[in-house]
């Protein structure tokens, strides 16, 4: 299943691709199998993103909401990814089909309630606004080979 490294850039970036997260909140080995198989079936492949944490340290503050430290949560993101809100929550244990209802409805609510971005626009407003989200790998190219990230194109070394 796909997992994102950190809880706020699985937030981020379903933000800026318009999808409703899905947050394994707790280690559960049937929980992760069911997601797993969700995300690569017909109707739900493709409108969700996936992230796995096992400490609610790691989330909870920047989620509002009824929510609980352990659970599936499908949370809408903010417009810009910074906070999220939950849309409904399940209990680890929640059977597969329990899983896949719950996951459309949340879709088919987030259709609702969410304004079509265009790409320019949103990045236009975000940093008018201040937003920035700094990755965790650098953006850029080392072209010349030394291991750092060259800051303007075409000024590596040429060989």
């Amino acid at each position: 299943m796909p997992d994102f490294g950190t809880f706020r850039m699985a937030l981020n970036i379903a933000s800026g691709d318009q999808r409703v997260l899905v947050l394994q909140a707790g280690e559960n080995e049937k929980a992760t199998e069911n997601l797993s198989a969700l995300a690569s079936s017909g109707p739900l492949i493709g409108r969700f993103h996936y992230d796995l944490e096992k400490e609610a340290s790691k989330w909870s503050e920047v989620i509002t909401g009824e929510k609980s430290t352990k659970g599936i949560l499908l949370i809408n993101p903010s417009e810009f990814g910074q906070k999220g809100s939950v849309i409904s929550q399940l209990p680890l244990n929640a059977s597969r089909s329990e899983i896949a209802k719950a996951m459309q409805e949340a879709n088919a609510t987030f259709i609702k309630i969410t304004e079509k971005k265009t790409y320019s626009e949103h990045v236009k407003a975000g940093r008018r606004a201040g937003i920035h989200f700094e990755m965790p790998v650098e953006f850029g190219e080392d072209r010349d080979g030394d291991g750092v990230i060259d800051k303007k194109p075409g000024r590596g070394r040429r060989k």
